[in-house]
């Protein structure tokens, strides 16, 4: 997925109102840090490094989920008003994503401060801020943020098998994210060509909906610097 023109929004390493692709092991949710085979359990890494069209690295995780012992989650910051306009408070990410059986996380959907009553946001971000999230957002079968097409959705069903689109419609979904919109469909590229250069995150899944790819672009706005 990638960035649309957009207003300011939240994008930081520091603060988050969710994170995707949590893995935990579905047997009571063990505690994963020491001695673990990742290959058994599904996962790959790989570190690729470019060089067109610029200096780059790019961190890929295979997630085969065939096995059922990991599966995807999203974990959302609190929700600090209950029925009001809030859907998430900020909070860092590595607090979302503190249990020991979280194996790999990402930020996933953006989010926006709430308008005052003269219609104007706080855009200094700080953690505990109310935000509104941006797009489809689902914890444990429970909807914080509703589908908001064109915004490109990622969900998990009943089968534990991963979509991406613009929105589950009916289906009963168990987690779900979002990200701005989605780049490739059926193998085929549906986004024109944009000269914008911003670090990246990406989802990927193959047609089965079994195999995901979660890529990481380290650094998109030098031409000579890579992370």
């Amino acid at each position: 997925m990638s960035e649309r023109k957009r207003p300011m929004i939240g994008r930081c390493v520091g603060i988050s109102a969710c994170a995707f692709g949590v893995l935990f092991l579905t047997a009571g949710c063990t505690s994963v840090r020491d001695g673990l085979d990742l290959k058994a359990l599904g996962l790959a890494y790989q570190l690729k490094e470019l060089k067109e069209p610029r200096p780059n690295r790019v961190h890929v995780l295979r997630v085969d989920l065939a096995s059922r012992k990991i599966q995807p989650s999203i974990v959302t910051g609190a929700d600090p008003d209950g029925d009001g306009p809030a859907e998430s408070a900020l909070t860092d990410p590595l607090k979302l994503a503190s249990d020991r059986s979280v194996l790999a996380f990402i930020n996933s959907n953006a989010w926006d401060s709430l308008a005052d009553s003269a219609g104007n946001r706080n855009r200094r971000w700080f953690e505990g801020q109310p935000v509104d999230i941006h797009g489809l957002a689902v914890a444990g079968g429970r909807v914080r943020s509703p589908a908001q097409p064109p915004i490109a959705s990622i969900w998990v069903n009943s089968e534990g098998r991963v979509f991406l689109g613009d929105t589950p419609g009916d289906e009963a979904v168990g987690e779900a994210t979002a990200g701005f919109q989605q780049i490739v469909k059926e193998g085929v590229l549906v986004v024109p060509a944009d000269g914008a250069l911003h670090p990246r995150t990406a989802i990927g899944v193959d047609e089965d909906g079994i195999v995901m790819w979660l890529l990481w672009w380290m650094d998109g706005r030098s031409s000579t610097v890579k992370a």
